[in-house]
Parts: structure tokens; C-alpha cells; sequence
């Protein structure tokens, strides 16, 4: 794993909106693509190709540990281009489910992502679950989930192709929607499957990037609301917290600085330079 050294803990609390400062190039290391602190979608496919095109280059030194990986993208809204400005997610706008946010959704910024990676859309292997071939040696597939795992066990078993049972074969996770508990996945008495899954799960998976647009509504996913930001991750570096503008406001050493429950609120008021308080309250946040 890269680390992450003692210097780059928070730089910075900023009590009131006004008394928020951008971190400047200098104060942040070179692993860190803080030219890319995303203000648009564009924005976010160009992070993320160059996060896989690090991963590329540990593979090709022969270094261990970037052959599983995840990304997280945001959701492009109905009749919004990669140009516009980032917004957060809300759920009303896919009354199509999973299906419609996979199609017009997540697939153009993954097909952005892979552009000049030889990349083609396979299909899809269960609702809103693609899989697209990325040149020879890695494989992607969106929204792998514990209701979905036997779909996705059977793409790295090499039941859709042999690709994934290489060795050297990377397989990238977009937008996963994992517990991380393999005793959620199939049904109690599936103890094969379940031993399956803890297997693969614990294969030491890497997130390498993740966006995630924050809505004024307490920073729950999926309840929209205003853009005040987005929060950046990836084990690589930690975590930061991005202006609507695309400057960096906050850098943390920790890459899961905003998540489980309660991050989303606490990017929320960060962001909006505010303290929580019990009259904004610490929300549940779903899995990312």
C-alpha cells in the first residue's frame, strides 16, 4: 500500500464558511491528483484514468496488491453532458431503477474512464451489472453486490471468458455495492457460498478513487439537494474535500475519513464551514 505520511493530517478547520483557505500545490504531494479536484463529470473520468493508469504502472513494476481494485463514479443526471458541472445524486431522478442508472447513468463516465484503454462493453450479466473487456488484461464490472455475487463469482471464475482467472488479470469494481459481510450473501444453509465469498471478498481488494458529490440535505446519498462539494478517496492517498470550483479545501491522511455513517453529514458541514450540532444531525449513509 502507498502511505500516506504524518504531514498530510488535516491542514486545516475552518469554523465559518469565510474563513475557508484553498491548499495550494505545494502543500500536497505529488501522489495526489489535485489538478484534477474534479468541478465537472469530465473531471472525474480523467481522476480516475489517471488512478488506473498508476495501477497500471505498479503492475508492469511487478509490484503486489493492484490486481483487485474499485472505483467509485458519481451518476451523470438525465440530459446533463460530461461537461457540466458535478451534482449530487438523487434518486428521484431514476424511476428506471438500477437499470436506468447503470445505462445512462454510470456508462458514460466508465466508457470516458476507459477511453484509450482499447476498452469494450460486453454486456450485461444481471440488471444494471456490465462488464466491459479493458485491453487484455483487465476486466470491470458495475454494481457487484451480495444479491448479485453469484453473477459475479461465475465473471472471476471464468465462466464468461478466462481473462479473470489469470494471474496477472486485474479485475476493477465500479461502483460496488458490497457489505463486506460474506453472512449477508445467499441463504443460511449456502455455507459453500458463503465460504465462497469470504474468500473473494477478503482477495485484498484496493480502492483507488472514489467520488462522491455532497447535496446540502445533510450529505445522505441519494436526497440530491444543493452542491456544496465532493469528497475525493483512495487508499493511495486518503481523502479530501473538494469546492464546487474544483479547488482542494481539506486534505486527510485517512481515506475513510467521510465514510460509514454520518460521513456524508459531516463532508456536508465541513464543506459548508459549519460545526454539527444536534440541529445537523450526524444521517445514516449508505454503503459506497
Amino acid at each position: 500500500m502507498l502511505t500516506v505520511g504524518s504531514a498530510m493530517a488535516p491542514t486545516m478547520a475552518a469554523s465559518s464558511a469565510t474563513a475557508r483557505t484553498v491548499l495550494s500545490m505545494s502543500m500536497l504531494e505529488d501522489d495526489f491528483p489535485l489538478a484534477l479536484c474534479p468541478s465537472r463529470y469530465a473531471d472525474v473520468t480523467s481522476g480516475a484514468r489517471s488512478m488506473l493508469r498508476k495501477a497500471r504502472e505498479a503492475n508492469a513494476r511487478g509490484e503486489a496488491g493492484w490486481r483487485r481494485l474499485s472505483i467509485e463514479l458519481p451518476y451523470l443526471p438525465p440530459g446533463v453532458d460530461l461537461n457540466s458541472q458535478l451534482q449530487p445524486d438523487d434518486l428521484a431522478r431514476w424511476p428506471g431503477g438500477l437499470e436506468q442508472r447503470h445505462r445512462d447513468g454510470l456508462r458514460p463516465l466508465a466508457d470516458a474512464m476507459f477511453s484509450g484503454y482499447d476498452s469494450s462493453f460486453a454486456g450485461l450479466i444481471d440488471v444494471g451489472m456490465g462488464v466491459w473487456s479493458v485491453g487484455r488484461d483487465m476486466t470491470a464490472v458495475s454494481h457487484a453486490s451480495d444479491l448479485t455475487f453469484r453473477e459475479f463469482e461465475k465473471l472471476c471464475s471464468g465462466e464468461f471468458g478466462e481473462g479473470p482467472t489469470r494471474p496477472d488479470h486485474t479485475i476493477l469494481l465500479v461502483n460496488p455495492r458490497f457489505s463486506g459481510d460474506a453472512s449477508k450473501i445467499g441463504q443460511p444453509w449456502e455455507r459453500g457460498l458463503r465460504a465462497r465469498a469470504a474468500e473473494r471478498l477478503g482477495e485484498g481488494w484496493r480502492r483507488i478513487y472514489c467520488c462522491r458529490p455532497i447535496g446540502d440535505g445533510g450529505g445522505v446519498r441519494g436526497s440530491g439537494g444543493k452542491y456544496v462539494g465532493s469528497v475525493l478517496s483512495s487508499e493511495s492517498w486518503g481523502a479530501a474535500l473538494c469546492t464546487p470550483e474544483g479547488e482542494c479545501l481539506e486534505r486527510f491522511a485517512d481515506w475513510d475519513q467521510f465514510e460509514g455513517r454520518g460521513g456524508g453529514a459531516k463532508a456536508c458541514a465541513r464543506l459548508q464551514g459549519r460545526e454539527l450540532t444536534r440541529k445537523y444531525p450526524s444521517a445514516p449513509s449508505a454503503p459506497w
